[in-house]
């Protein structure tokens, strides 16, 4: 074993739990492998009518309602629309108790052993205790490594739980914040109470770990939970997430208007929300190239591959423009994820567009500065870290108006705007860049000013202690 990596394994005793599974899709397919040999499926559970009353593993697949009936301990919940299907089961009187999903897995599951690297037990100052789903470099992983790095600037000691490793991780542990690798933080009980003990603050980083922010609603330790999304918050039920705002031990800050509006809308105009928009250190002009003698002009669109996001959208648009402007662009398409088989057709018939993949964050001051301008094409997105780093780094930005930055840009002023999922008024866009190339580097000189009111790292450290002092 390398030093510094130390290996958490927890026995467990055999409970001879009875359990339905609601979800017979891809996620059981996933998981089935996994499930503990001291655990009893009764059977499944699932809304498709064309499903109810087949078998599946050996097991019958029951309508919902069945639930009420049979013999079990808990119901697993093993679908992305967990959410959804908890509050079924609840309305049909099902105890919330004894519902568990995929956000707990060991509840079923075989453990993966919890990694931890770096030392937890040397802390000196107050401890910040840091929750993020994943150790990639996308946006709102990369401003909390920001947040992290301020907080121990600031004489707090930091620890970072992640549920997925990642390549920021090397990161972290360069700057003396251990790490701890987990799939289920809440089920590993000896870790949590003694990180909790020695803890100050509890930062819950994005909408996903919802669940964290739902445990802590109770305890005795201040918990502040960061929501980045715009565009996931339905994956949260309205019971919960009324829950955790009512709870005084529990601070909900979001990073713009367009998330409150989408929290507001769903669960009540009542609920508190504060503002704690994130910083960006400024790496503007470190090699300072000159970008006016490139022989095409290359274009970014940056971020984890998701719907929501809207990769497809830029391929589209590529996709059915002139041949004659296709050849004077590339386009990188720059971010963690997988493309699905049609769109990779598309990329491969098109020799402008170069599928990167994942980036460290500390390389992209290179990208940037290769690049002339970023394009955001989100449908819905809180704020955009790529396009607050492009008018940092003075580069023009296509902006999708789903966005949440849209709103502090004007078009042809600082940056071009177009309706979001309109591939034409996009494409319109990326012709009068060819068009106007000038205007357009002029526009990312504009942008800047953006930057400068409201994402230093100055800003930043402002706001962020006023949440943690």
């Amino acid at each position: 074993m390398s030093s510094g990596i130390y290996i958490v394994q927890i026995y467990y005793g055999v409970n001879d739990m009875k359990i339905l599974i609601f979800g017979t899709g891809k996620i059981y397919q996933e998981l089935k492998n996994r499930i503990r040999a001291d655990v009893e499926m009764v059977g499944f559970l699932d809304n498709d009518e064309k499903k109810q009353g087949r078998l599946l593993d050996g097991k019958k697949i029951y309508p919902p309602r069945e639930a009420l009936y049979l013999d079990y301990d808990i119901i697993f919940l093993m679908c992305y629309y967990h959410a959804d299907m908890r509050e079924q089961l609840i309305q049909m009187g099902i105890d919330d108790n004894i519902i568990f999903d995929i956000n707990r897995p060991y509840t079923v599951l075989n453990r993966k052993e919890a990694m931890i690297y770096g030392n937890i037990n040397k802390f000196h100052n107050k401890l910040i205790v840091l929750f993020s789903h994943s150790l990639t470099s996308t946006g709102a992983q990369n401003v909390l490594y920001q947040a992290a790095l301020l907080m121990k600037e600031n004489n707090y000691d930091v620890i970072v739980i992640s549920r997925e490793d990642g390549i920021q991780r090397a990161k972290y542990l360069t700057a003396d914040i251990p790490i701890i690798i987990c799939e289920d933080i809440l089920s590993e009980n000896e870790l949590l109470d003694e990180l909790i003990r020695k803890a100050y603050l509890i930062w819950i980083n994005t909408l996903w770990l919802y669940y964290i922010a739902d445990y802590f609603k109770n305890t005795s330790v201040k918990a502040t939970w960061w929501i980045h999304e715009a565009s996931s918050i339905r994956d949260v039920s309205s019971r919960v997430f009324r829950g955790i705002a009512a709870s005084s031990n529990v601070q909900i800050l979001s990073v713009s208007s367009l998330v409150d509006e989408n929290l507001w809308d769903l669960y009540g105009k009542d609920i508190r929300i504060r503002r704690l928009l994130f910083g960006l250190k400024d790496y503007y002009g470190f090699k300072r190239n000159n970008v006016n003698s490139k022989e095409k002009i290359i274009l970014a669109c940056i971020g984890g591959i998701s719907n929501s996001k809207g990769q497809d959208i830029l391929i589209d648009a590529i996709d059915g423009i002139p041949d004659d402007i296709k050849a004077k662009i590339r386009v990188w398409i720059i971010g963690s994820g997988s493309l699905d088989e049609h769109y990779s057709c598309i990329i491969q018939r098109n020799e402008c567009i170069e599928w990167m993949g994942e980036i460290d964050n500390s390389k992209m001051p290179e990208i940037y500065e290769a690049l002339d301008g970023v394009v955001c094409c989100s449908r819905q997105e809180s704020m955009s870290v790529a396009v607050a780093e492009a008018c940092m780094n003075r580069k023009f930005s296509i902006v999708s108006d789903g966005a949440g930055i849209s709103r502090l840009l004007q078009d042809k002023k600082n940056a071009l705007l177009f309706q979001s999922e309109n591939i034409n008024g996009l494409q319109e866009k990326i012709i009068w860049v060819i068009n106007n190339l000038e205007q357009a580097r002029n526009l990312g000189q504009m942008s800047r000013k953006l930057y400068d009111q409201y994402f230093t790292m100055d800003i930043f450290e402002r706001n962020l202690k006023g949440y943690i002092t």
